[in-house]
């Protein structure tokens, strides 16, 4: 059956459209029927690992981004 898919990522302003690209052609791709999505505000520090925990009930695979 088809998969939940999920993206990890931050909002720095040089590598935003890398991401959402790299997003849409993985969603094209797989066909998830659902995608959930966190950013992370600070480029430095991790995905809080309360959201982490939610994310990972919430999907089957999860992209994540260098220093995500």
């Amino acid at each position: 059956g088809a998969r939940r898919g999920g993206f990890i990522g931050n909002q720095y302003k040089t590598t935003r459209n890398f991401w959402r690209g790299l997003d849409r052609a993985l969603e094209a791709l797989c066909k998830p029927p659902a995608v959930e999505r966190a950013y992370k505000n600070n480029t430095w520090m991790p995905l809080e690992r309360t959201r982490f925990g939610e994310l990972t009930t919430q999907v089957d695979y999860l992209v994540v981004g260098v220093g995500a």
